[in-house]
C-alpha cells in the first residue's frame, strides 16, 4: 500500500479522464491517496460553482483522508474529514482586511475591564501613531524609491501604523500581481549578480555551489540564517524551513522560473503542495516547477518521496501498485526465507534489539523489522512500515486495510476476531487496541501498536 498525493491539476486531469480514473478504481487497494490544505486553497480561487463538484470528485480518491498541520502541532497529522467539509471551515480574510486597532481591542476580553487594562489598550494605540523614525528605520537608508523593494520599505510612510498598513496592502498585491513578485525576484539575482553562475538546481551541489556567490554561503545555511529570529516565536521548524526553502529556490533564481504568470499565492500554494507530499511515498503532478523544486528539496533533505510526472504514474500503475495479498502457505514461504530479505548493511542496534531494512515489504506495508531477544523463547521479529520522509504518523484508513489484509491471510484470530471495526478505532484512540492475536502450531502472530507504532509480530515457537 502506497501514500500518493496528487496536485491540484492532476484531479482536474483525471476528472476528464473517466476510463483512466476507472483503472485506478481497479487497484484502490494498492494505494492510499491524501489531500490538504493546499488542494483547499487552490479551489478557493474559483468564484464559480465548480468547486464544489471538484470538491465531491476529489473525495472519490482521496476518501477523507486529510493531512493538516494544525495551529497548535509541530507536525503534520491526518484527520478523518471529508473535503467539501474542510473546504466550509475556510476564512478568505484579506491581509488588507486587518484593522490593528480592533486587535487591540479583541487581546482584552470585554467583560475583563480594569483602569490597568483600559490603560494598557491605550497605550498600544498610542504606539501605532508614533513616527516611522522611532523605530530607527531612518538609519537603514533605504534608498529603493522606483524599485521592487520599495514595496516593502517604510518610504511614503509617518506613521507604524501607516507602516504596517503598506505592508499588509503588499502582500495582498503580492497575491494578485505576478509584476511584484518578479521584480522582487529580478531585484533580489541582479543584487546577488546570480546570473553571472551556472546553478544546477537538479545537483545536489547546487547547495554548496551557491559559497561562490556573493551569498557566501550554502543554500541550507542561507534558510537557516533567514529563519533565525522566526524561531523564537514559532515551533514549526520543519514546516517554516521547508516552505522558506522552496520560496528561496525560485526567489534567488535557482529554479530558472521563466513564467511571467506567477504570482505569490500560487506559489505558496505550490510550496505546501509539496511540503504535505513530503509525508506520502509519492509526489504526482503535471506542473513541471514544481516536480523540480520538489525534486530539489527532497534530495537536499534526505526525503525519499519519489517525484513522478502524472503520466508516468499512470502508466505504471501495476508495478507502482501491489494488492499485498498473500495465501497463508505463501506467506509461511516467505518468512522461511526471512534471512534473505534483510538487508544486513543497513541497521541500527538499539538496548531493545536490532532494527533491519528489508528488501521486499509484507503485505506491501511492512519494510522493517526489529528482532528482540528474549530470555527462553525464540526472539521476536516486530515489523514495522519505515517512510523516510517528514511522515511520523499512521492513519485509520492505513490500519484498517493493513488489518484486513492480514486477516484474509492468516483467518480469524485467537478470539474469533475478523475485520477491523468501528471498535477498533474506539480502542486506539483510547490507547488500549487489543489488535488481533494468532496461535499456531509452529508459530505466534500478534497485530498491535508497539511504541506508538503500528507493528506485526512474529515468534517462532
Amino acid at each position: 500500500m502506497k501514500r500518493v498525493y496528487l496536485d491540484s491539476n492532476v484531479f482536474r486531469y483525471l476528472k476528464q479522464k473517466p476510463d483512466l480514473l476507472e483503472s485506478i478504481f481497479d487497484v484502490i487497494n494498492s494505494f492510499m491517496f491524501y489531500y490538504s490544505y493546499a488542494h483547499l486553497a487552490d479551489l478557493s480561487r474559483d468564484k464559480t460553482d465548480m468547486k464544489f463538484d471538484d470538491l465531491i470528485f476529489m473525495e472519490n480518491l482521496v476518501d477523507q483522508n486529510f493531512l493538516n498541520l494544525q495551529s497548535d502541532r509541530e507536525y503534520v497529522n491526518v484527520q478523518i474529514v471529508p473535503p467539501a467539509l474542510a473546504f466550509s471551515s475556510l476564512t478568505n480574510l484579506k491581509f488588507s482586511d486587518i484593522n490593528f486597532v480592533d486587535i487591540i481591542d479583541d487581546a482584552f476580553p470585554n467583560d475583563i475591564s480594569t483602569l490597568e487594562i483600559d490603560k494598557a489598550k491605550e497605550l498600544l494605540k498610542m504606539f501605532l501613531t508614533f513616527p516611522i523614525k522611532s523605530l530607527g528605520m531612518e538609519d537603514l537608508n533605504f534608498q529603493t524609491e522606483g524599485t521592487a523593494v520599495d514595496i516593502i520599505s517604510p518610504n511614503g510612510t509617518n506613521s507604524i501604523l501607516e507602516y504596517l498598513e503598506k505592508l499588509v496592502n503588499t502582500f495582498d498585491n503580492l497575491n494578485t500581481d505576478p509584476k511584484l513578485w518578479r521584480e522582487l525576484r529580478n531585484y533580489t539575482i541582479e543584487n546577488l549578480n546570480f546570473s553571472n553562475f551556472e546553478i544546477d538546481i537538479q545537483n545536489i551541489e547546487f547547495d554548496k555551489q551557491l559559497k561562490n556567490t556573493k551569498l557566501q554561503s550554502t543554500f541550507i545555511k542561507f534558510v537557516e540564517n533567514a529563519l533565525s529570529s522566526f524561531r523564537k516565536t514559532d515551533f514549526r521548524d520543519q514546516y517554516n524551513f521547508f516552505i522558506t526553502a522552496y520560496t528561496c529556490l525560485n526567489l534567488l533564481g535557482i529554479d530558472k522560473e521563466k513564467s511571467k504568470k506567477v504570482v505569490f499565492s500560487s506559489f505558496q500554494n505550490d510550496a505546501q503542495h509539496a511540503y504535505y507530499a513530503a509525508h506520502c511515498e509519492y509526489l504526482v503532478s503535471d506542473d513541471e516547477q514544481l516536480l523540480l523544486k520538489a525534486k530539489a528539496l527532497y534530495n537536499l533533505l534526505n526525503i525519499k518521496t519519489q517525484v513522478l510526472h502524472a503520466d508516468e504514474f499512470f502508466n505504471n500503475l501495476d508495478k507502482i501498485g501491489c494488492d499485498g495479498e498473500l495465501e497463508f502457505d505463501d506467506f509461511m514461504e516467505k518468512l522461511k526465507d526471512l534471512k534473505n530479505n534483510i538487508n544486513f548493511s543497513e541497521s541500527i542496534s538499539y538496548d531493545e534489539g536490532t532494527v533491519y531494512r528489508l528488501y521486499n515489504s509484507y503485505f506491501d506495508y511492512f519494510n522493517e523489522m526489529q528482532i528482540i531477544k528474549t530470555e527462553n523463547l525464540n526472539p521476536i521479529c516486530v515489523f514495522y512500515k519505515e517512510y523516510e520522509n517528514y511522515s511520523n504518523f499512521s492513519s485509520f484508513e492505513e490500519m484498517e486495510l493493513i488489518t484486513n489484509r492480514i486477516v484474509r491471510t492468516l483467518g480469524r484470530d485467537l478470539y474469533n476476531k475478523k475485520k477491523y471495526s468501528a471498535n477498533d478505532t474506539l480502542q486506539i484512540k483510547n490507547e488500549d487496541w487489543q489488535g488481533r492475536v494468532w496461535d499456531f502450531e509452529y508459530s505466534n502472530f500478534y497485530l498491535k501498536i508497539n511504541n506508538k507504532r503500528f507493528s506485526l509480530h512474529y515468534q517462532p515457537k
